[in-house]
Parts: structure tokens; C-alpha cells; sequence
């Protein structure tokens, strides 16, 4: 989909660069990616266009969910041992609702890519909506301007102070590096260290590798690696 060369390139030097880094500064990042303003649609997404009757139209929401949902939190609210948090009724809680998504795809508004060789994306203003928006209950003022392109960051940091962050990037690591099926206590104790590291991927990365359950017998020679 992406369909030029010169943005995958792009692509995989970033995520090789910053893939010990700090997880905030990763999703700031893949958030203006020339590839992935393409991929998932926030290429030149507008938060100013309006229809014939003069009304708004609503922003594409495709990169605002994806975002959510698989880049930072997941759909379920989860304690710190990576299961799910539930209602009184045995439901489990959301993480966000359906109008923290537009509210996010709104605040991503402005950001369209350039073309041209070595050169990176670009933020217009005329393109972003400078309104308030209220995201996971925290409310931003709304940027004007050239000031705009810093509502990427905002977002951002309201995602990272949600507790869910912590296990649910935790456990992917663990899954994706140790095992598939790990305890509860394996996430926590990795998961304390990424909310306590303010999001160091390397810290989180050492934390698993160095657990006692990473070298026991129900996680050694699990996985083809």
C-alpha cells in the first residue's frame, strides 16, 4: 500500500534506531512516519474540510484506533499482571471509547508527506483542528498554528500515563521474546519496570531477559527462535 521504496526505508532505519530507546519517543515518531501516514490513512488527513452544506468532516479514524488498539494500549483495561480488568457483571472494561478515537484522529490532523528523496513529513496548519478535544478524560486546549504539529506529543503523553500501557506492552515483549504463556507475576515484575523506567524499552528488554522465569523449564526451548 505504501508503494514507495524510499518511505520503508525510512521506515526500518527508525524502528532500528529507537527499538531500545524510550517507548514515548517510538510512538511520537511512528505516529509522523512517511510509510505509516500512508499505511493506516493519516496522510494528509483533515480536521478543516467541510461539506457541501458547510459542515465538518469528520477526520479518518483508521490511524487513531490502530494507535489505540495495538501500537499503546489495547481494547481491555489490565492490572499490572497483564489480566483483564472487569466490571461487577464479569464485562471486561474498555480502554477507551469510541469517542476518544475521534477525539485522537482529530488532534493527528495536519501531517502529509513529502515525496521528495531524504525528506521527511510535514505538518500544515490550515489542515489541523485547533479545537479543544477531551482524550481518556484529559482535555487539550487545542493548538493554533504552526504549534498544531505538538498535539502528536500531547496525546502521546496522556497514553503513557494510563496504567494499561504497562502490561499490555510488557506482555507482547515477553510473548514476542520468552514465551507465549507467561505467569502473571513474569508480567508485573516486567511491568513495573517500564512504568518505573518512564517507558525505557531497553530497562523492559533487560527486565525479561534477566527474570527467573525466563530461564526456568515452562519457558526454556519454547519457542523457535
Amino acid at each position: 500500500k505504501v508503494g514507495i521504496g524510499g518511505f520503508m526505508h525510512q521506515y526500518e532505519d527508525f524502528l532500528r534506531q529507537n527499538a531500545l530507546g524510550n517507548f514515548r519517543d517510538l510512538l511520537i515518531g511512528i505516529t509522523k512516519d512517511q510509510a505509516m501516514l500512508v499505511f493506516l490513512d493519516n496522510n494528509s488527513n483533515s480536521g478543516t474540510a467541510l461539506d457541501d452544506n458547510n459542515k465538518k468532516i469528520p477526520p479518518n479514524e483508521n490511524y487513531a484506533r490502530e494507535f489505540m488498539q495495538l501500537f499503546a494500549l489495547g481494547t481491555n483495561k489490565l492490572n499490572m499482571d497483564g489480566s483483564v480488568q472487569k466490571d461487577s457483571k464479569g464485562a471486561p472494561l474498555p480502554t477507551y471509547s469510541e469517542k476518544d478515537v475521534k477525539e485522537v484522529a482529530r488532534a493527528l490532523t495536519g501531517w502529509y508527506v513529502d515525496t521528495r528523496v531524504g525528506k521527511r513529513s510535514k505538518f500544515t496548519a490550515e489542515l489541523h483542528d485547533a479545537d479543544k478535544k477531551t482524550i481518556l478524560g484529559v482535555t487539550i486546549n487545542g493548538r493554533h498554528g504552526p504549534s498544531g504539529a505538538q498535539e502528536v506529543a500531547d496525546v502521546v503523553d496522556i497514553l503513557m500515563r494510563q496504567p494499561t500501557m504497562a502490561p499490555f506492552i510488557s506482555k507482547i515483549l515477553i510473548q514476542k521474546l520468552a514465551t507465549e504463556t507467561p505467569s502473571g507475576g513474569y508480567v508485573e515484575r516486567v511491568a513495573r519496570v517500564f512504568q518505573q523506567s518512564g517507558g525505557s524499552i531497553r530497562s523492559t528488554v533487560r527486565a525479561i531477559l534477566t527474570d527467573q522465569e525466563f530461564f526456568s523449564s515452562s519457558v526454556v526451548r519454547t519457542q523457535y527462535k
